[in-house]
């Protein structure tokens, strides 16, 4: 057994099961678990509801993550966002796992849906190449917030440091109006 799965809390299914702990609330837990799918299946062959499945097709998912992809949203920030492992996104995209927990599913194509894709922390590379051109062109850094929305006269992004995606694309907007050069944030 592995160090690292030590570190479970008491009353789970998984101290239960992959660590054979016996205590009391964990055998509650591996009790609730059993008694939920059995319900779960009865209910199924009842007609009452369908069966709730662990496991779902990951093609959508795999489909979701090459768009993201190819809008400049890599694995690292869905992986960000979502909490999902790196590996599990990696063998989704290049279709080595065909399925997975239909959770992981529905966080992966969470992404970029509802204009939640904004609020994804992305390299600030560019946009703070666009920031020196504007405070180069003769904008102060309070005109700069000021355009950007900023309630103070500060601006505080640096390198190494993630940036919004709204962010760096209202930057590119300025970038493109004042200075008439549209570049892709």
């Amino acid at each position: 057994m592995s160090r690292r799965n030590l570190n479970r809390h008491h009353g789970t299914r998984a101290k239960y099961v992959v660590e054979q702990c016996r205590c009391e609330p964990c055998k509650d837990a591996n009790r609730r678990y059993n008694r939920d799918r059995q319900r779960n299946e009865r209910r199924a062959q009842l007609g009452i509801e369908e069966l709730n499945v662990a496991y779902v097709d990951c093609s959508e998912a795999r489909d979701h993550l090459r768009w993201l992809s190819s809008i400049g949203i890599g694995k690292r920030t869905v992986h960000q966002v979502t909490g999902v492992a790196l590996s599990s996104i990696d063998r989704i995209r290049s279709g080595e796992r065909t399925k997975a927990r239909k959770h992981t599913i529905d966080r992966i194509l969470a992404v970029g849906k509802h204009r939640t894709h904004g609020r994804i922390p992305v390299d600030p590379t560019a946009a703070l190449r666009m920031l020196d051109e504007l405070h180069a062109a003769g904008l102060s850094k309070a005109a700069i917030a000021r355009a950007l929305g900023h309630k103070t006269p500060a601006l505080q992004y640096e390198p190494g440091r993630p940036m919004l995606l709204d962010t760096a694309r209202r930057i590119a907007a300025i970038h493109h109006q004042l200075l008439g050069r549209k570049v892709a944030a």
